[in-house]
């Protein structure tokens, strides 16, 4: 029997007459689909065994929807390529804010809907060698400002009868645009503490954490979420992260993905129990859901792109026998599924899982991190021998912006891939390896190192931060091709 770790009400299942009767189950708690990962961020991993539907509706109205609007400059400029969401309109034109910086350094407030930036104040610039009017507005505005414009004209002398009057209502040529994400939101980092914070307890719920357990993040007398200084940053430190960071946009497959990690740290004689959270592959921080953990260790990850996935299009029928094992594969279909069929009920029974088959968002992070790993070792092979002629543009690019690293940093890339391969143990965020003086490799906190780095020098991170925003950037513009 569950219980909603806010109200700690056990939880049932909604009653068969509960729209028509809602008076009547007011004090139940019921059972719904809670987003572990906002809904409106595009999040997919949900559960019902964690929240009710009332505490649901309540932490919606106090975390979600601010900590929703954070992403509002994210998600409205990907949308085209973002997959549905789970619920809500997707088609929604959101109003953003932002600034274009022009080249003489001076910069334009603007807001911006449906691909067009428009000023927030309408402006205009009057240009004598052409008799001309340019006005920066929206059409609508236009209609009222041009009279202003043309009392000011004819107050400074200009016969407003020879000269032509164009509306411009899309500045978005004339600077560079910058388009806000904490600016002009009131206790950003409250919100989006909390916002991570309850993302932090849901998970820890949904594998099993009992809401006892959570005193960083949950307030059970209270019945809220909270945060102290229980969310660290996140940095690149370990070989691994300082190679990848840079280039996550163009070597992680569908990104941009979240990342949730569930795991205890060991490394002072209080285990912590931790969340680790990264959202569009550009927000990254550890939430701490208990200091002083008493539970058994745990390591729970869910992994998920935000892309649209697409449905693979095929002609089972047309498709030769021996090319069916690649089809089955593709759709999730085992060799002991197809075992002892005929080749014709073989054929109807792909057919049949191919019309039942659904895209999945959730991806596999040890794959991603072998893989990257691999790329990453590879890398630092390739720059410290200078080859580089083989490789294509975009690779060679990446080899020559690869930091200088040691032989130690490649091996300690290949121990932590070792460690896959063999134990299934992911380290990724949790540890990072350095070897000794006897060369020998040794496992230490990333979280401790984090928290290390930002009490000696907390400007770093904010260049970090910074850098990582600016590649999710860099990311959308690529991506304008696409509407």
């Amino acid at each position: 029997m569950s219980k909603c770790y806010l109200c700690g009400q056990t939880m049932v299942d909604r009653p068969v007459d509960y729209t028509l009767n809602k008076d009547k189950y007011e004090n139940l708690a019921i059972k719904h689909e809670e987003h572990i990962i906002q809904n409106a961020i595009y999040g997919r991993l949900t559960d019902s065994e964690i929240l009710c539907e009332k505490c649901g509706g309540k932490l919606s109205a106090e975390i979600d929807a601010d900590f929703n609007k954070i992403f509002h400059g994210i998600t409205e400029q990907l949308k085209h390529i973002l997959a549905s969401k789970d619920h809500g309109n997707n088609n929604f034109n959101r109003t953003l804010k932002g600034y274009i910086f022009k080249q003489d350094k001076t910069k334009i407030e603007v807001h911006i809907k449906e691909g067009k930036v428009v000023p927030i104040k309408p402006d205009y610039d009057f240009v004598a060698t052409e008799n001309k009017v340019l006005i920066y507005c929206s059409q609508k505005t236009a209609k009222h400002y041009q009279n202003k414009v043309k009392q000011e004209l004819t107050a400074k002398g200009i016969d407003i009868s020879k000269i032509s009057i164009e509306i411009i209502d899309d500045i978005s040529n004339t600077g560079e645009l910058g388009i806000f994400f904490s600016e002009g939101i009131e206790n950003f980092n409250s919100k989006i503490k909390l916002g991570l914070n309850k993302i932090a307890t849901g998970f820890a719920v949904a594998n099993g954490i009992d809401r006892t357990q959570l005193p960083c993040t949950l307030d059970i007398d209270n019945q809220k979420i909270i945060f102290t200084s229980n969310v660290v940053p996140f940095y690149p430190y370990s070989a691994l992260d300082v190679t990848i960071e840079p280039f996550r946009v163009v070597v992680e497959d569908n990104f941009p993905t979240h990342t949730l990690i569930l795991y205890t740290d060991n490394f002072s004689k209080n285990k912590k129990l931790v969340c680790y959270i990264d959202l569009f592959s550009t927000f990254q921080f550890y939430v701490i859901l208990n200091q002083d953990f008493k539970g058994e260790d745990i390591q729970k990850v869910y992994y998920q792109t935000v892309l649209k996935q697409e449905k693979p299009k095929l002609n089972i029928r047309n498709t030769r026998i021996k090319f069916l094992s690649i089809i089955a594969e593709s759709i999730g279909v085992s060799f002991d599924e197809l075992k002892g069929k005929s080749v014709e009920d073989i054929y109807t029974y792909l057919e049949t899982k191919y019309n039942q088959f659904t895209v999945s968002y959730e991806l596999d992070l040890n794959e991603y991190i072998k893989d990257i790993s691999n790329k990453a070792s590879m890398n630092l092979l390739i720059k410290k021998s200078g080859i580089t002629s083989h490789l294509g543009d975009i690779e060679r690019e990446i080899v020559e912006a690869t930091p200088e690293m040691e032989i130690d940093d490649i091996s300690a890339m290949y121990y932590e891939l070792n460690r896959i391969e063999s134990e299934g143990q992911l380290n990724y965020r949790q540890n990072f390896i350095e070897t000794t003086d006897k060369l020998e490799p040794v496992l230490y906190s990333t979280l401790y190192k984090m928290i290390e780095l930002n009490n000696a020098n907390p400007d770093i991170f904010k260049s970090y931060g910074h850098f990582k925003f600016y590649q999710l950037t860099q990311f959308i513009k690529m991506n304008e091709f696409k509407k």
